[in-house]
């Protein structure tokens, strides 16, 4: 059983991209193959990027959707980024401030690793990070070539 944290626009591609990789982590998820790790900082980015892409009552709506899916699933957990806030004058010469939340919350929570398509990742060496498409192909499943991280 793998244990992952979520960045943020592994989340937007999942909701978004229906033939993704993204999409297919977010599936082995839900399927319990894979434990996730996700920050409430996350869904408040979500809400903002999916506003910049959709109208807004549609945006709203798949937040909406989105909380209440990771409400239910077992395998999905928010966590709130105020209890571990103290933790940012120890990581924040590792990675870029926006990014911050995501590092701490996957490293205090032991994840095994952080699944993103953000290259701010790939200059720490605190945890590992692997794209969507890298974790798939780890795990040996298919990956969609269309879908190039």
């Amino acid at each position: 059983m793998k244990h992952a944290y979520l960045d943020t626009n592994v989340l937007v591609m999942g909701i978004l991209g229906h033939k993704s990789n993204s999409r297919q982590v977010l599936e082995l998820v839900n399927s319990g193959e894979v434990h996730a790790v996700i920050c409430d900082y996350s869904i408040e980015e979500l809400k903002r990027v999916l506003r910049r892409l959709l109208p807004r009552k549609e945006a709203d709506r798949r937040v909406y959707l989105f909380i209440k899916y990771v409400s239910s699933n077992p395998f999905m957990k928010i966590v709130k980024y105020d209890y571990y806030r103290h933790r940012e004058g120890h990581f924040k010469e590792y990675i870029v401030k926006k990014d911050l939340p995501h590092l701490i919350v996957a490293i205090e929570t032991k994840t095994e690793m952080i699944i993103t398509k953000d290259r701010h990742f790939s200059n720490q060496e605190l945890i590992r990070t692997l794209t969507p498409r890298e974790f798939l192909q780890e795990l040996g499943k298919n990956v969609f070539e269309g879908d190039d991280l």
